[in-house]
């Protein structure tokens, strides 16, 4: 039933509550409640001996000491996630946790010291004596060594990584926290602002150094990101008082919404605008000009990269895939249609795993074009892609109002998620029409803010830009089944240490949106053959990403092969394509990480079905699975142990 609710924050009772409606600053919202069931798995609670303030130093722990081996794990988690939220008071604002220093420091300087502090925490983890720890803390352990075998690889590769050219380029990740997510309630509140806006102009300096240090290697995005990025630059710099437009600046717009949340009488408003205006003209102005013609310049920059530098570029990719668990198969024991080993064994032989996993998405490419063609009647004689773009073209799901039609859904759904997990997340979900986000936006504890999903606006289908995206395939992704119990039974878990819930900072399972959309079918989430297709669509999208990537940057394909590739096998047109295929080369790896992730949820949930036999508990695996937070792939097997030794 519907009633009013008072968030709370930790909460006792398990249970998943959805608000179709704002929350008030009150925090009363029109909520429905259903009721979970405990957790499955059991591990111990956080340690006591993290009752005192929590520190990053990691001078005096003795990791050999095996009779504290328990408690010196829980710190050590504890000094991790301390670490990592001070080298990265982005972060540390969105979680709302004060932030020490205004923005990361890209210096070589503060590199070499993240590398010298890693090697130490790596250094006492090996010291661990695992065979002192509980399973689930010896997990964790594993997956902290992973965890900073990532961060150190990423550090090595940044030479020979492109360093712009993404969706969280810094020019993005300083505007969002500023608007979002740093706080004015006072006139002091207001100066520590523009202090972080101040200090913005260096983190733009020391990343101006980083493209040029790039450049003189020749590792640089394509040309038409170059160009697009100088477009952003030029959006930041149109408006009072960057040029003389009486509009104001996107900057300029934020200080002025601010100073009015402070409501200050008339009089000492144009005093407080004084100091703002200074900053931008006087530190960011000429940052961002140097900047621009930094990038500018980059877009006649035809240097190509050494061979070192391409070898190592491909070192760096092949471990990538490693660091998500991507391996070649095994030899193929399970013959049953449709299982993981029989797909794997239709697949030919491959050298290496880049090529293997190119092999398999290719495989799986054809088997959703023949379920498409099937589902939607199309003529399994003629070119694939073109209908799918005619039939999207015409048939696409698209209601007229999509923020009631999600409210409809989701109330609906709700009700029947206990069919599929056994335990459902306390959370409140709210959906809002999209300002100025949209999508799945995590809770944040710390101030008893709720999750959010920001409906898009209704010209607008898609939940994250993907012209592939299929409503209402995508809003089950975003939201539930998918994001959102993905991140919320992590958070909510106390045994669970917080570098493995904590969004944002986490790598989660990137292909359980996609299994999400897929439940969803159970639970009749879907009302027509044409709202379906949008499952089998979103999953071709992520295999064609994994085609494109692996042939990208291991397998040498030129860009011409690599386009036909994506026209022959996809309803994009020739400029969608060219946009995608100058991601993917920008952000290596970045574009496999779905289908890889869903391949192994999938194998993960067959080999829990055959250890468990008629025993198997699927709604419980499903929960204890999301409930395990940012598990590494690589520790599935380890993780499935545990869960079946718990379920008996």
């Amino acid at each position: 039933m519907l009633r009013g609710i008072t968030l709370r924050f930790p909460v006792t009772h398990p249970q998943t509550r959805f608000a179709s409606g704002t929350a008030t600053s009150a925090g009363i919202l029109t909520a429905l409640l259903l009721s979970g069931c405990q957790w499955n798995m059991q591990a111990p609670a956080p340690s006591t001996a993290l009752s005192q303030p929590v520190s990053s130093s990691l001078a005096d722990i003795d990791s050999s000491d095996s009779a504290n081996a328990e408690a010196t794990a829980q710190r050590l988690f504890a000094s991790f996630q301390q670490w990592r939220l001070e080298q990265n008071p982005i972060l540390a604002s969105q979680r709302a946790v004060p932030v020490a220093t205004p923005w990361p420091d890209l210096s070589r300087t503060a590199n070499d010291a993240r590398a010298r502090w890693l090697s130490t925490l790596s250094d006492h983890l090996q010291a661990l004596d695992l065979r002192a720890l509980t399973p689930s803390t010896a997990l964790h352990v594993r997956a902290l060594n992973l965890r900073i075998e990532a961060l150190q690889a990423a550090q090595d590769c940044n030479a020979v990584t492109p360093p712009f050219g993404r969706q969280d380029d810094w020019h993005h990740q300083i505007i969002h926290p500023l608007r979002h997510h740093q706080p004015v309630d006072t006139v002091t509140d207001f100066y520590r602002y523009l202090k972080r806006m101040e200090h913005s102009a260096v983190l733009l300096r020391q990343w101006q150094g980083q493209i040029d240090q790039a450049g003189s290697r020749g590792v640089m995005p394509p040309i038409a990101n170059r160009q697009q990025l100088v477009t952003e630059l030029n959006a930041w710099l149109d408006g009072f008082p960057f040029s003389d437009s009486s509009a104001p600046s996107l900057l300029w717009e934020d200080i002025q919404r601010k100073i009015a949340r402070l409501k200050l009488h008339p009089k000492p408003k144009p005093i407080l605008e004084k100091q703002p205006k200074a900053v931008l003209t006087n530190s960011l102005l000429p940052t961002l000009r140097q900047l621009k013609a930094a990038v500018a310049y980059s877009t006649t920059n035809n240097k190509v990269p050494s061979a070192e530098d391409r070898l190592l570029h491909q070192q760096c990719y092949s471990e990538t895939l490693a660091l998500m668990g991507a391996v070649m198969p095994e030899p193929a024991t399970d013959k049953t249609p449709n299982s993981p080993a029989a797909t794997a064994t239709a697949v030919k032989p491959a050298d290496n795993v880049a090529e293997h996993l190119n092999r398999q998405a290719m495989h799986r490419i054809g088997e959703l074009e023949t379920e498409l063609t099937l589902l939607l009647q199309l003529d399994a004689g003629e070119a694939f892609a073109p209908q799918l773009r005619a039939w999207m073209a015409s048939h696409q799901p698209r209601p007229d109002n999509l923020l009631e039609d999600s409210r409809e859904r989701l109330t609906a759904l709700n009700q029947r998620l206990p069919e599929q997990f056994a335990q459902l997340p306390a959370t409140t979900l709210v959906v809002s029409p999209a300002t100025a986000q949209q999508g799945y936006i995590a809770a944040v504890a710390a101030i008893e803010q709720p999750a959010f999903f920001y409906v898009p606006a209704s010209g607008a289908i898609v939940a994250d830009n993907d012209p592939l995206a299929q409503w209402p395939s995508a809003l089950y992704q975003q939201s539930l089944p998918g994001k959102h119990l993905q991140l919320a039974l992590a958070m909510e878990n106390p045994n669970l240490p917080r570098f493995m819930a904590t969004p944002g900072d986490s790598q989660f399972a990137a292909g359980w949106p996609l299994l999400s959309a897929e439940l969803a079918t159970r639970m009749d989430g879907y009302r027509s053959n044409d709202e379906q297709a949008g499952v089998l669509i979103s999953e071709l999208n992520a295999q064609l990403n994994l085609a494109l990537d692996t042939a990208t940057h291991q397998l040498s394909q030129n860009s011409d092969q690599r386009l036909t590739v994506c026209l022959t096998h996809s309803p994009l047109g020739r400029d969608h394509c060219t946009r995608r295929l100058n991601q993917i080369e920008t952000n290596p790896g970045m574009y496999s990480a779905e289908a890889v992730s869903l391949s192994q949820l999938r194998t993960l949930r067959s080999q829990a079905r055959n250890m468990a036999g008629q025993n198997f508990d699927e709604p419980a695996f499903y929960s204890d699975l999301l409930a395990s937070g940012a598990l590494p792939a690589e520790l599935y097997s380890d993780w499935l142990k545990i869960w079946i030794k718990s379920q008996k």
